[in-house]
C-alpha cells in the first residue's frame, strides 16, 4: 500500500468525530420501534403476528449486543489498525440500515422474527467497529489528555441519536423509510472520510507550551459542542410546544449543520500541530510522562494483553460495574417510548404520545453527549488535583443512575420522566466516556483495541439481562390488547416497577465495584501522574 500522509492529531480528531455521527444511530430505536411492533412478522408472538414487548426489545437488545460484542474488531484494531477496522464498520453498516429500510419499505417482505434480529444485530457490530477504529486511535493521540479527547469524541456518539432523531422530524416524518435509506448512504460516505484521515501514529505527550495551547483548543472545541447540544435541546423544547413543527426542526438543523462544519474546521485548522510533528514513540511505550524540565520520561508500566487483563481482578471490577449501571441505563433507553406510554391514560391520543416519545429520545441523547464532555474535564480535573483515580468518577456515574431509577419508581409521573431521562443520559454518557479512558490507563495502550472491545461486552450482558429479559418480560405480563390496537399495551405503574427496583439495585452494586477497582489502581495512577 502507498504511504499516505501523515495527518496531524486534530485532523485525524475532526474525522473521528464525523465518524462518531453514526456511532450512537441505535439510541433512536425509540422512534422507528413502535412501527416494527405493530407491522406482522413471520414468529410474531402478538396478536395478528406481531412482536410482543419482550419481542421488541429483544431486537433492541440485538443492536445491544453487536454494539457491545465486537471482540474480533478489537484483534483486527491491534493487527492492521483503524483504516481497515472503520471499512470493516462502515460495510457492515450499509448493509443492516439497508435490510431494515426493506422491511419496513415493502409490505410484502416479511421477515421472520429471526432475521429481524441479525438485522439489528449488524446495525449495532457496524457502531461497535467503526467506534473501536477511532477511541484507541484517539487515545494514542492525545496521552496528556485522554479523557478530555475521549469526551469530545463520545460525546459526538451521545449527539449522534439527537440529530438523527432531528433530521428524522424535520425533513423525513413520518416517512421512516426514506429516512432509513438516507442513513445507509450517509454511512458510506462518512466511513470513506474516516479511512482517508484516520492513521493510529502514536503522539507522544506534548511540552508545557504544546499542553497549553491544547487545553485551549479543547476549551474552545467544548464550547462549540455546548452550542450544539444546547441548540438541540432548545428545539427539542420548541417541538414539544408546538406539536412538531417541521419549520423549527429544519431551522435547527440548519443552525447545527453550521456550527458542526465550523468545529470540524477549527479542528483541522491551519498550519501544523508541533506534538504531532514530533517522532511516533512505540505503541507499548506510548504511557510516558512529560517532567517539569519538559523532557519524556518513560514510565516502565505493564502493558497487558487482553488474555493478561482478563486475569487480573480490576477487569472483571470494571466489567461488572459497567454490566449492571449501564445496563440500568439501556432499561430506559430502549423501553423509553413504552414508559412514556405507561404513564399515560388509555384515553390519551397515540399521536401525542409518540410525539412526545421523540422528545425523550432526544433529551436522552443531548445529555449523553453532556455525560460525556463533562466526565472527561471532570476526570482529568480530579487527577490534576489530587491524583483521584478515574473509577472513583465512574462510582459516582453509577450512583446517579441507581438515583434516577428511584426516582421513577417513587413517582410514576410523565414529569418525573424528563428529569429521569437527564440522570440517565447523563450517567449512562459518563460512563461509556470513562470505560475506554481508564482501560488505557490500568491496562496500557499497546493492545488496547481487544481489551476496550472485551470490556464492552458487559453492556451486551446488561442488554440482554434487564433491558430485554426482566424489563420485557415484567412489561409483558401486565400488558393487554386495548380496543383499537392490534398488539400488547401496558399502562400504568406496574409495567415497569419490579425493573426499576431490581436496576436501582443493581446500579448500587455497580458503584461499589467501582470505588473497589478505585482503590485497587490509586498506585498505577500514582506512577503515572505522580512519579516523584
Amino acid at each position: 500500500m502507498v504511504p499516505r500522509k501523515r495527518w496531524t492529531r486534530w485532523t485525524v480528531l475532526a474525522a473521528a468525530l464525523l465518524v462518531e455521527t453514526v456511532g450512537g444511530l441505535f439510541y433512536m430505536f425509540g422512534v422507528f420501534s413502535d412501527r416494527l411492533k405493530a407491522k406482522s412478522w413471520p414468529g410474531g408472538s402478538g396478536p395478528n403476528d406481531t412482536l410482543t414487548q419482550s419481542q421488541l426489545q429483544f431486537i433492541g437488545s440485538s443492536a445491544n449486543l453487536g454494539g457491545n460484542f465486537a471482540i474480533w474488531a478489537g484483534f483486527l484494531y491491534d493487527f492492521a489498525g483503524p483504516t481497515w477496522t472503520i471499512l470493516s464498520g462502515g460495510v457492515l453498516g450499509c448493509v443492516g440500515w439497508l435490510l431494515m429500510w426493506a422491511a419496513l419499505r415493502f409490505d410484502s417482505l416479511r421477515m421472520p422474527y429471526g432475521v429481524l434480529n441479525l438485522v439489528s444485530f449488524l446495525q449495532g457490530q457496524a457502531q461497535a467497529i467503526m467506534d473501536i477504529g477511532v477511541i484507541p486511535t484517539m487515545l494514542k493521540h492525545f496521552p496528556d489528555h485522554r479523557g478530555t479527547a475521549i469526551g469530545i469524541t463520545k460525546s459526538f456518539v451521545g449527539l449522534s441519536g439527537a440529530l438523527a432523531t432531528q433530521y428524522y422530524v424535520g425533513f423525513f416524518s413520518p416517512n421512516i423509510t426514506s429516512f432509513l435509506l438516507f442513513l445507509a448512504i450517509e454511512i458510506v460516505v462518512i466511513t470513506g472520510v474516516g479511512m482517508f484521515f484516520i492513521h493510529a501514529h502514536v503522539t507522544p505527550a506534548g511540552s508545557p507550551t504544546q499542553q497549553r495551547a491544547a487545553s485551549k483548543r479543547f476549551t474552545l472545541a467544548y464550547g462549540f459542542l455546548g452550542i450544539i447540544a444546547l441548540q438541540l435541546l432548545v428545539t427539542t423544547i420548541l417541538d414539544a410546544v408546538d406539536d412538531h413543527e417541521p419549520n423549527h426542526f429544519r431551522l435547527g438543523m440548519a443552525v447545527t449543520t453550521a456550527i458542526l462544519t465550523l468545529v470540524l474546521f477549527v479542528f483541522v485548522g491551519i498550519g501544523t500541530d508541533p506534538a504531532s510533528a514530533a517522532t511516533s514513540i512505540n505503541s507499548a511505550e506510548s504511557d510516558s510522562l512529560l517532567t517539569k524540565e519538559g523532557q519524556h520520561r518513560h514510565l516502565n508500566l505493564k502493558q497487558y494483553s487482553l488474555l493478561e487483563a482478563i486475569q487480573t481482578p480490576m477487569f472483571w471490577l470494571q466489567f461488572f460495574g459497567f454490566m449492571t449501571g449501564g445496563g440500568a441505563g439501556l432499561v430506559v433507553i430502549n423501553n423509553i417510548a413504552q414508559m412514556n406510554k405507561a404513564r399515560h391514560s388509555r384515553a390519551t391520543s397515540t399521536s401525542s404520545i409518540d410525539n412526545l416519545s421523540d422528545v425523550f429520545v432526544s433529551m436522552l441523547s443531548i445529555c449523553n453527549c453532556f455525560g460525556r464532555l463533562g466526565v472527561g474535564l471532570l476526570g482529568d480535573a480530579l487527577i490534576s488535583w489530587k491524583c483521584i483515580p478515574r473509577p472513583f468518577c465512574f462510582a459516582l456515574a453509577n450512583a446517579i443512575m441507581a438515583l434516577s431509577h428511584l426516582l421513577l419508581l417513587m413517582s410514576p409521573t410523565v414529569e418525573t420522566l424528563y428529569v429521569a431521562c437527564i440522570l440517565v443520559g447523563l450517567s449512562y454518557g459518563a460512563m461509556n466516556a470513562l470505560s475506554p479512558t481508564q482501560a488505557s490507563e490500568i491496562f496500557g495502550t499497546a493492545r488496547l483495541g481487544s481489551i476496550y472491545a472485551g470490556l464492552a461486552m458487559s453492556i451486551a450482558g446488561g442488554s440482554l439481562g434487564l433491558a430485554k429479559g426482566l424489563a420485557g418480560a415484567i412489561y409483558d405480563k401486565h400488558a393487554t390488547v386495548e380496543p383499537g390496537e392490534d398488539s400488547k399495551t401496558c399502562y400504568g405503574h406496574q409495567c415497569f416497577q419490579v425493573t426499576f427496583i431490581v436496576s436501582a439495585g443493581l446500579s448500587v452494586v455497580g458503584t461499589v465495584c467501582m470505588c473497589a477497582l478505585g482503590w485497587l489502581t490509586r498506585g498505577r495512577y500514582q506512577q503515572m501522574y505522580r512519579p516523584n
